[in-house]
């Protein structure tokens, strides 16, 4: 994270405005705002903060006069920076656009297109003003739509505040019939199911269908084959990425009966699994076309919305049977996926229809196996009697606002000085949100309760959980890995169930372990067992010492055997796929009663 201060010539500024070279005046601040979207500032200083107020002021000026006009290419290009506008601004006295999109707003102009450019420009999800998305469309509907994706860009630094969770969720609950995408359509689909659980559904329907309107025609598959090939894409293939730690033995269980052929989406993938590799997806410009001319029966999604490619490819008829999982655990919510495999254990089946446009597979038990745990791992560390650490492992995007508020009422029932590590990961420090983000969290929590840290090596990761005393898990989007990684260093971790296989999956595996009193039902419930956890010390020895008899690495969580049920359900889905087809109510398939385990 770097201190670097944008250029601030007022002179030279006020020369090219009087002059009316406004196309250079324009490029100075686009180019100003593109350097600062490139890094994170880590801490304000006086004069940080005094040339940021400057240089935002003269932005303001020149961008709202009148005399100014925006070119398309130009306006397209600060639209794409809107996230780091909005950064910028929330660092400075003027804290938002408010006040110039009121000025914006009431202004009557005869060039409507570069007016609604500069609105746009600066109307993001920080803004207390809500302005009419309808009237945008009607003036320029593809300049709206790029806008709409574009406002997604804070959704991994902004959810925490209480005016931007708010202003998301009306952003996504208003979808115009007229809205199209262009450009971070994966950003646009993950952010959406961090904000609102229950409204990324028609969001994600609305790109599959925009999606599967612009794709070339594929090849009618009527005379299937069984090849026993398989395609499998991912970009999130490595040993590091959750993904990987979640789906690779089950991969593996496929190698001796299928021929497995993968498609990388990114650089530096584990390529030891397969029998073929096939990288036409790693290079831009992508070519989607021909890919449905092959003999794979089978293509395999482990984390669809994770990568442009994935979700383009998912829209596809590439092969006869084609499926998902929970490597980002979702269902695609209208994409061309027949099923989508899932662990017993964890869903409700009764809400299948709710949570899943595919048809749902549920593996016997859990339907996940971690990978070896660490060879290393950090001794449990004794607290500070002054200070109760909680540790919670939630990226930025899961810091949403009713989530963090609750973490509010927690400390603020207790006695105890209460400070939460959070470990947010990388992406909060996109677009210049590191430093607005901490002044969210600070807003809800107090100062002296807030601790940041950004991404760390893996074992200095679980070094900053064993240095606290307990794990809260995050809600509405729990954790999956991290409940391992904080038993691993002996911690215990509360989690709270709820409707949907990413805030099931945790307790799941506790109750799996013998640990259920670690799972809340409710939020009512989650506050009351956490408040035990903190106040009750001796009650959180004694929940400590039992993780620690746990022999984590052989318990089902970590059972290698399982994967061959996993083989088992891919063998059966290709055999019976035709038969299954013919289901007049196509339910979930229990493969524990088909295996019969």
């Amino acid at each position: 994270m770097q201190e670097k201060l944008p250029s601030t010539d007022i002179h030279a500024l006020a020369n090219l405005f009087v002059h009316k070279k406004h196309g250079e005046l324009l490029q100075i601040f686009l180019k100003a705002f593109t350097e600062l979207s490139g890094f994170s500032y880590s801490k304000m200083s006086i004069k940080l903060r005094t040339e940021l107020n400057v240089f935002v002021e003269q932005f303001l000026f020149y961008f709202c006069s009148p005399e100014v006009k925006l070119s398309r290419k130009v306006g397209e290009e600060f639209i794409k920076l809107n996230a780091t506008i909005s950064n910028i601004l929330a660092l400075t006295d003027f804290e938002t656009t408010d006040v110039h999109l009121g000025l914006l707003r009431d202004r009557t102009t005869h060039d409507r297109v570069s007016h609604l450019t500069k609105i746009l420009t600066l109307y993001s999800a920080r803004n207390a003003t809500r302005l009419n998305h309808s009237v945008f469309f009607e003036i320029n509907p593809q300049i709206t739509s790029l806008w709409w994706g574009h406002f997604f860009d804070l959704y991994n630094c902004s959810l925490a505040s209480p005016e931007c969770y708010d202003h998301y969720t009306f952003h996504i609950q208003n979808l115009d019939p007229r809205l199209e995408f262009y450009g971070n359509i994966n950003r646009i689909s993950f952010a959406s199911s961090y904000i609102d659980p229950e409204y990324d559904r028609p969001v994600k329907e609305k790109i599959n269908a925009w999606i599967q309107t612009r794709l070339p025609k594929s090849k009618n598959k009527t005379k299937r084959k069984q090849t026993r090939k398989i395609a499998i894409f991912s970009g999130c293939w490595k040993n590091t990425h959750a993904v990987f730690k979640n789906q690779a033995h089950h991969i593996e269980s496929l190698k001796e009966e299928f021929e497995l052929t993968f498609f990388p989406f990114a650089p530096k993938q584990d390529y030891s699994t397969f029998h073929h590799i096939n990288e036409r997806f790693l290079t831009a410009p992508l070519e989607f076309s021909g890919i449905a001319e092959n003999d794979f029966d089978i293509a395999y999604f482990p984390d669809v919305g994770m990568s442009y490619q994935s979700l383009i490819l998912s829209n596809m008829q590439i092969a006869p049977i084609q499926m998902a999982s929970f490597g980002h655990s979702v269902s695609t919510f209208g994409a061309e996926i027949d099923y989508y495999i899932s662990g017993k254990a964890v869903e409700d089946a009764s809400l299948w229809k709710e949570n899943y446009s595919e048809r749902l597979v549920l593996l016997p038990g859990l339907g996940i196996i971690h990978k070896e745990l660490p060879e290393e791992v950090p001794e449990p560390m004794k607290g500070n009697d002054a200070i109760t650490r909680i540790c919670c492992m939630w990226s930025s995007q899961k810091c949403n606002f009713p989530a963090i508020a609750q973490l509010r009422e927690i400390a603020d029932s207790c006695d105890e000085h209460i400070v939460y590590r959070f470990l947010t990961g990388s992406g909060v420090t996109r677009s210049n949100g590191f430093l607005p983000f901490i002044q969210d969290m600070q807003r809800i929590l107090g100062d002296e309760r807030v601790e940041i840290v950004t991404h760390l090596p893996y074992p200095e990761y679980l070094r900053k959980i064993s240095e606290c005393d307990l794990v809260l898990d995050s809600f509405h989007f729990g954790g999956c890995n991290t409940i391992i990684d904080a038993l691993c260093v002996q911690k215990p971790i509360l989690t709270r169930s709820g409707s949907k296989w990413y805030n099931r999956i945790g307790g799941a595996q506790l109750k799996a372990l013998g640990l259920k009193e670690l799972v809340a039902s409710d939020q009512e419930n989650f506050t009351s067992k956490a408040m035990k956890l903190i106040t009750d010390i001796k009650y959180r020895e004694k929940l400590t010492k039992k993780i620690s008899r746990l022999k984590l690495d052989k318990t089902e969580l970590f059972d290698t055997s399982l994967a061959s049920n996993f083989a088992a359900t891919i063998k059966y889905l290709s055999e019976s796929h035709e038969e299954l087809k013919k289901d007049k109510e196509p339910g979930p398939i229990d493969m524990s009663e088909i295996l019969g385990v």
